[in-house]
């Protein structure tokens, strides 16, 4: 009995408790690619698995100042090793496009009951829960956000004039970012308008609220076909003079566009409101090939110009047919069909000013440059 007793004593000194919470649920992330897999409470330390979902064969690091924080005190623990990684090192995606790594930080303080875990200020998930798991939580529009869109909508009955091309008058956009929190890092967005005729740049601050929504105001002389852009993604809208039109985007989608970023990111759950948004909805579901400006450079220093032109017009080739294609198959109405057309021959012939331009003043720079 003595020896049974001596026994359990000895594993209860030597057992170290642990308390795990599987995939815990976060108020906020602004980040596509980290994702919190487990945390393990031990006695002597605390576990962070995270996962990584990115492109096959890019990188990710992981810093020594990575930390987690006491979302109601503030209270911080940095980072004291990791496992399946190293510090400042680059960390090479497979090609399954999935990896995890292990963060092991201090005992935290046993009153801790969120968490919010950042890495050098670029990787933030806040609220993070020590006591639930993640679940589905399906984003829907408050009411109080509803009436604000339908009131701003119904506000101007207008639906511009349809007789004729030019109407002097202001476009207002209205919307809503599901799932949008303060904390994202951006507090606005831009839209880059232009007067086509004279070339004078107007461009418009999108203001974003707290609770989400967004709105701006800008004057036009036509229906304009362009983007918003907010944390640098950019959403397509079509626009009418003297009209208001709606945009309900999805967190989600930011996220997706953090993590497929060797491309620009087609936004999947944009829902489109008002007078306009029958056509935003044909033209959003005909899709053709952008050039690549983030290769621009590469093609600048690398490709002679012939080759490089030549290029560039086989794809604004491919371009045209694709468009011309899903046109003739969801039977687009000509005044649409011309639009979709006229991008894609504005976004091609732009891109290959935009090499020319930065050529020029290349060559201005260095004579002796080719190209």
């Amino acid at each position: 009995m003595k020896y049974f007793i001596a026994l359990l004593l000895l594993l209860v000194v030597f057992t170290t408790k642990s308390q795990t919470v599987n995939n815990p649920q976060s108020e906020f992330t602004n980040t596509g690619i980290y994702h919190i897999d487990k945390i393990t409470l031990l006695d002597t330390a605390t576990l962070v698995d995270v996962k990584i979902n990115f492109l096959p064969n890019w990188w990710t690091t992981f810093s020594d100042k990575a930390y987690l924080e006491n979302a109601d005190t503030g209270e911080k623990y940095t980072v004291k090793k990791i496992e399946g990684a190293q510090f400042n090192t680059k960390l090479w995606t497979p090609i399954s496009g999935d990896t995890s790594v292990r963060l092991i930080f201090p005992k935290l303080d046993k009153k801790v009951k969120r968490l919010n875990y950042g890495d050098d200020g670029k990787t933030s998930i806040y609220g993070i829960s020590l006591q639930k798991s993640k679940t589905d939580k399906t984003k829907s529009i408050p009411d109080h956000v509803s009436k604000w869109m339908d009131g701003q909508i119904a506000g101007k009955k207008r639906k511009g004039d349809q007789n004729r091309f030019f109407a002097n008058d202001s476009i207002k956009i209205v919307g809503y970012i599901k799932g949008y929190d303060k904390r994202a890092g951006f507090a606005s967005g831009i839209i880059y308008h232009q007067n086509d005729l004279t070339g004078e740049n107007f461009p418009t601050t999108v203001r974003i609220y707290k609770d989400g929504r967004f709105e701006c105001n800008m004057l036009a002389i036509h229906p304009i076909s362009s983007n918003i852009f907010f944390n640098n993604q950019g959403i397509d809208f079509y626009a009418v003079p003297g009209t208001v039109t709606g945009i309900v985007l999805n967190w989600d989608d930011f996220l997706l566009a953090d993590r497929y970023r060797d491309k620009r990111y087609t936004f999947k759950n944009v829902q489109y409101l008002g007078v306009n948004k029958s056509v935003n909805e044909m033209l959003a579901s005909i899709k053709f090939i952008r050039p690549d400006y983030g290769k621009l450079e590469e093609y600048r220093e690398k490709q002679r110009p012939e080759d490089f032109k030549s290029m560039q017009l086989q794809s604004w080739e491919k371009a045209r047919k694709t468009a011309d294609s899903t046109i003739a198959i969801k039977q687009t109405p000509d005044d649409i069909k011309k639009m979709i057309l006229n991008q894609v021959d504005l976004t091609y012939a732009n891109y290959l000013f935009t090499m020319e331009a930065r050529a020029a003043i290349t060559k201005r720079k260095n004579p002796t440059m080719k190209f």
